[in-house]
């Protein structure tokens, strides 16, 4: 049985706060990752950025417009179908892994020239999903936790967390996205041990 994300609690909005944008994030699993430690994958944000500048994260951003018209089968709930547009969006975005049905007929190649419509703002993504005859599957997101920022910063996210596999064929990769400076793969249980010695910001 999977989490109902509406269920989850809301922190409120202090007064004269800013009101929390919807975002998505993914964590995201190393093909054939061992489960008791899984690697998943982070990435450090540029440290020029504003915003948590030099934290680590997962890859994810706020929900664009265009998410709402993405379709999502086996998800009847229009507002979580709307947030796994967005993590999935984001995730080619930022690291060029595409979480689609059907992908895996396409080269490296071609997901690159997928990847450039999209940046160029050539095709949107229900567009660029349509078009390669790809779709995004509610199956592949597994729903994790929502958070939302803390009521004193001056920049304010609900994220929803989703967990998904990447594709055996696909490797994450920081794309030049001017929020990320880098990225990894790490065991779950060491990057823990990295904050807790204080060698990373989350």
């Amino acid at each position: 049985m999977k989490p109902n994300p509406t269920a989850e609690a809301q922190a409120p909005v202090a007064a004269g706060g800013a009101t929390p944008k919807d975002a998505a994030a993914v964590i995201l699993l190393r093909a054939g990752t061992n489960g008791a430690n899984p690697e998943v994958f982070w990435a450090c944000r540029s440290r020029r950025m504003a915003f948590l500048g030099g934290f680590h994260a997962f890859p994810g951003g706020q929900r664009d417009a265009s998410d709402a018209e993405t379709p999502v089968k086996n998800c009847e709930d229009s507002e979580r179908g709307a947030m796994i547009a967005c993590a999935a969006r984001e995730l080619f975005e930022e690291l060029g892994v595409l979480v689609a049905r059907g992908v895996d007929a396409l080269t490296k190649g071609q997901r690159a020239s997928l990847l450039d419509d999209l940046e160029s703002g050539r095709m949107s993504f229900p567009q660029l999903l349509l078009h390669y005859g790809l779709h995004l599957d509610a199956d592949d997101f597994t729903f994790t936790g929502r958070w939302v920022t803390p009521p004193f910063s001056p920049r304010r996210f609900d994220t929803w967390f989703f967990m998904v596999n990447c594709p055996a064929k696909q490797e994450p990769n920081v794309t030049g996205d001017a929020e990320l400076e880098s990225g990894e793969w790490i065991a779950a249980r060491e990057a823990v041990a990295r904050w807790e010695r204080s060698e990373v910001l989350t």
